[in-house]
């Protein structure tokens, strides 16, 4: 797993939104909703969370599930910033209330 590191350019000032290729990149498949658990690849700090339709939902550590009443906590969080320092979690709950594929990059 290749780390992450800043871009920066050619006088050494970070490039902003510049994102590193990783070579650590597990996907999720979803034929309706659903949900699945992602098991964290060991020595993993970020990850970066894509998918292709609908609403996702993650819960870190945890079963994650499309709400279906009001929740005043362990409410899954509904389409998550893409980044993610992973803190040491080592599971990633995501729920998908349609069918989509989910993509997990991961950078040590």
């Amino acid at each position: 797993m290749i780390r992450f590191q800043q871009a920066v350019d050619q006088n050494g000032v970070p490039v902003v939104g510049a994102i590193p290729f990783s070579d650590t990149i597990g996907a999720l498949v979803f034929t309706g909703a659903g949900a699945q658990s992602f098991t964290i690849p060991p020595g993993a700090n970020l990850v970066y969370i894509g998918w292709s339709a609908g609403n996702i939902y993650l819960l870190m550590d945890g079963a994650a599930a499309v709400p279906a009443a009001n929740a005043s906590s362990g409410a899954s969080e509904i389409n998550p910033s893409p980044f993610r320092w992973l803190y040491g979690h080592t599971t990633i709950g995501i729920a998908a209330d349609s069918a989509c594929v989910v993509t997990l990059s991961f950078w040590s």
